[in-house]
């Protein structure tokens, strides 16, 4: 949108928000995508009066938004590894705890204390055997 003040593209709600509360003159909107999905736009504003973009512009920042969209896509990819090795590390620290536990009890209590632990929360594992209860919390 090279003028805000005069463009069809940009309903009067949108047209004051840009103009009055931002100060938006003119703006390209280019969106990021990973695998034709929008993940988010880059926008790019003059708030010094109309603007024409020109398409030499209009490609360089394409361009950057196809390399933000990556970094973004990257970095989430990172994220989400990080995640996965954590619950690896804390399934096989439990795993360990508990194969080494000599008795039901002691499974059991070892099991849901590193739960808990893990997922910082509360929980309780109620035995019955014969006439008697046994609780382990």
């Amino acid at each position: 949108v090279s003028d805000m003040h005069t463009s069809p593209e940009v309903d009067a709600v949108s047209g004051h928000i840009f103009l009055n509360v931002l100060g938006i003159q003119a703006m390209l909107a280019v969106p990021l995508l990973i695998g034709g999905e929008p993940i988010g736009w880059l926008l790019v504003e003059s708030l010094t009066g109309p603007y024409e973009f020109d398409e030499r512009e209009i490609r360089l920042y394409h361009a950057l938004a196809d390399q933000a969209a990556i970094t973004v896509q990257n970095l989430r990819l990172i994220e989400e590894s990080q995640r996965s090795a954590i619950r690896e590390r804390n399934i096989a620290e439990i795993t360990a705890k508990v194969r080494a536990a000599t008795t039901v009890d002691t499974v059991l209590r070892t099991t849901i204390e590193e739960l808990c632990r893990t997922l910082d929360s509360v929980g309780m594992v109620r035995l019955v055997a014969d006439d008697t209860s046994d609780v382990v919390e």
